[in-house]
C-alpha cells in the first residue's frame, strides 16, 4: 500500500495514527466502527505454475476467501496463516461471464478448511464520485511524486497489513485485462484529498476496499489493477463487489444471525405448544 505525504501506512499493532475525522472518526486497532484488526483481510499464499505468489484475500463468508482471480488458489497449497492457524484452499470458484462476454471477471471465491476469525458484509449499494474508501492490503509500499501526480514502487513484499484513504473517481466501469472482464471503480492519485491517501502496489491485489454503511464498514472492492504512465502509476481500481454480490452470496453461504435464529426457534416452540395434531407442528415447523 503506498501511502502520500501526509498519510500512512500501518502494521499491526500501531494504533497511534489511526484517522480521527470524517468517515473515519472512531477507529481504533480494537475498536468498531472499523479497525484494521477486525478488518478480515489477509496475507494469500498461492501456488501457480510451480512458483508461490503473494497476494491478499478477505473473508466474506465463515469457511470462504473472496481474492483476486489473477491472485487465484491452488487446492490443497494455497493458504493463509492467521494466529498460528493455517487456512489452506479446499476448492475455487470464478463467477460466470457476463452476457455477451468470453472473458470472466477477475474473482475467485476460495473455500478454506478451517471456521474463519470473522468476515465482512458485502456492499450492494451504488458508487458515487468522490465516495469515501478505506483500503487494506499487503502489497509493496513506495513514494509518491505530487509534481507528476504519480507514484513508484519500492522492491520486494513484506506481507505486513497496511491501510489507507481514498476516494472514488470514476464510478464502475467495464475493465478488460488479459483473459478477464470485470466491474471496477477507479482511484486517482491526482486527488489527495483524503486524510491517509494511499494506492494499491502489488500484492495488495486480493484485498479490500470498504465504504462506510451506518456505522459499519462494508467491502465494496477487491483490489486489482494499478495504472502506469510516463511519470508512474496515476491510479488504482478495485473489483465492484455490488455487481456480484448475489453470486458472491449465492456460493458462500452466511448464517443466520443469532437473534434471529433463536426467534424461528422460539417460533417453532409456539407452534408445537399451540397446534394439534401433532402432525401440524411438524410441518409448520420445517
Amino acid at each position: 500500500m503506498v501511502a502520500a505525504p501526509g498519510a500512512w501506512a500501518i502494521a499491526p499493532g500501531q494504533t497511534t495514527a489511526f484517522p480521527t475525522s470524517g468517515d473515519w472518526s472512531g477507529t481504533t486497532a480494537s475498536n468498531q466502527p472499523w479497525s484494521l484488526a477486525t478488518s478480515y483481510v489477509y496475507q494469500w499464499n498461492t501456488y501457480w505454475n510451480g512458483t508461490w505468489y503473494i497476494g491478499s484475500a478477505v473473508a466474506v463468508a465463515p469457511n470462504y476467501l473472496l481474492t483476486a482471480g489473477h491472485v487465484g488458489a491452488t487446492p490443497g497449497q494455497s493458504y493463509t496463516t492467521i494466529n498460528g492457524t493455517t487456512y489452506t484452499a479446499v476448492s475455487a470458484l470464478t463467477p460466470p461471464a457476463a452476457p455477451g462476454q468470453t472473458a470472466v471477471p477477475d474473482l475467485c471465491l476460495v473455500k478454506v478448511d478451517h471456521t474463519l476469525p470473522g468476515y465482512n458484509t458485502l456492499y450492494t449499494g451504488s458508487f458515487s464520485s468522490g465516495q469515501n474508501l478505506f483500503l487494506v492490503g499487503y502489497g509493496l509500499t513506495g513514494t509518491y511524486a505530487p509534481a507528476n501526480f504519480a507514484y513508484t514502487l519500492t522492491s520486494g513484499t513484506d506481507g505486513i497489513a497496511r491501510w489507507g484513504t481514498n476516494a472514488v473517481y470514476l464510478t464502475p466501469f467495464t475493465q478488460a485485462s488479459g483473459s478477464y472482464n470485470s466491474m471496477v471503480f477507479e482511484m486517482s492519485a491526482y486527488d489527495t484529498n483524503t486524510p491517509y491517501e494511499a494506492f494499491f502496489g502489488n500484492g495488495d491485489s486480493g484485498g479490500g476496499t470498504f465504504v462506510k454503511v451506518g456505522n459499519q464498514w462494508e467491502l465494496a472492492g477487491i483490489n486489482a489493477y494499478i495504472y502506469s504512465g510516463v511519470n508512474g502509476y496515476y491510479a488504482s481500481s478495485a473489483i465492484a463487489v455490488p455487481s456480484y454480490a448475489a453470486w458472491i452470496s449465492a456460493n458462500a453461504p452466511v448464517p443466520e444471525p443469532a437473534s434471529l435464529a433463536a426467534l424461528i426457534g422460539l417460533g417453532c416452540l409456539l407452534l408445537r405448544h399451540r397446534s394439534r395434531p401433532a402432525s401440524r407442528t411438524d410441518s409448520a415447523s420445517k
